[in-house]
């Protein structure tokens, strides 16, 4: 069943095809994680709410990159040493390619995002 939502499609519209790729990646991992796990759109990107506000996947327009924010991401341990600090709560992965994309590293940081969010 696809879950993705049509206003978070219409997200990647403006994208370059690189980044589009990079989104439609992240939003098959995000759903891929929990059942209970669902695509919203807030703030003009898709937002994922588990148990609450969850995550988002928002272009950094200053930086041009794709951006995975983690609501709760004050709260998460960074062995990799490769979350944003720039925000008080939030902390983001950035992405400028799909090769960035490390599963092993998104599943360390969602493993605790989600036991946080229970």
């Amino acid at each position: 069943m696809n879950r993705k939502i049509p206003s978070a499609d219409r997200f990647t519209f403006d994208l370059s095809p690189k980044d589009r790729v990079i989104v439609d990646v992240l939003r098959d991992y995000i759903l891929g994680l929990n059942e209970e796990i669902v695509e919203t759109f807030k703030y003009q990107c898709p937002f994922y709410m588990f148990k609450g506000m969850f995550c988002y996947i928002t272009f950094d327009k200053k930086n041009k990159i794709i951006a995975l924010g983690f609501v709760k991401g004050y709260k998460l341990e960074d062995k990799f040493n490769i979350l944003s600090t720039d925000r008080k709560q939030i902390r983001k992965l950035h992405f400028r390619t799909v090769e960035d994309i490390d599963e092993n590293k998104l599943k360390y940081y969602f493993k605790q995002a989600v036991v946080l969010h229970k």
